[in-house]
């Protein structure tokens, strides 16, 4: 037949074959209707194709490195999918993510929401906490 069985479980789930389960397995009960299903058309319409471009060729259309690329990818600044192992990134990914960079870049504090406070400032608040705490005990 020629259709693998994850296939059948998804069509059964999806309802398009009636079956019966028996402890781990599935029995179609009318196995016509898998060839039927089975060879319906499975064209890909020219518009629902996705242009997908390597990293490295993003990487250096974006004046980046590499490793830069995928840590923006794993924070999901960028998008990109995964095939086969291989990050791949659409156009329209590469678009979006300029786009946000152009925004970003014309904030007055970057893309941080609340102002970066210096390693002083992060003690004097630690320090403060800590008396806190220990005015609350005595």
């Amino acid at each position: 037949m020629g259709v693998h069985p994850k296939t059948v479980y998804h069509w059964v789930r999806d309802g398009k074959v009636k079956a019966i389960k028996r402890e781990k397995n599935l029995f179609v009960e009318e196995p016509e209707d898998l060839s039927a299903i089975s060879s319906a058309p499975n064209e890909i319409k020219e518009e629902d194709r996705i242009p997908l471009v390597r990293g490295k060729e993003v990487a250096e259309l974006l004046g980046i490195s590499d490793r830069r690329l995928r840590q923006l990818a794993e924070c999901g600044k960028i998008g990109c999918r995964k095939i086969f192992g291989a990050r791949r990134y659409s156009v329209q990914d590469i678009r979006d993510f300029i786009a946000y960079k152009a925004v970003r870049d014309r904030l007055p504090n970057g893309d941080r929401t609340v102002p970066k406070s210096t390693a002083k400032e992060k003690r004097e608040n630690v320090m403060r906490w800590v008396m806190n705490r220990l005015a609350e005990k005595a």
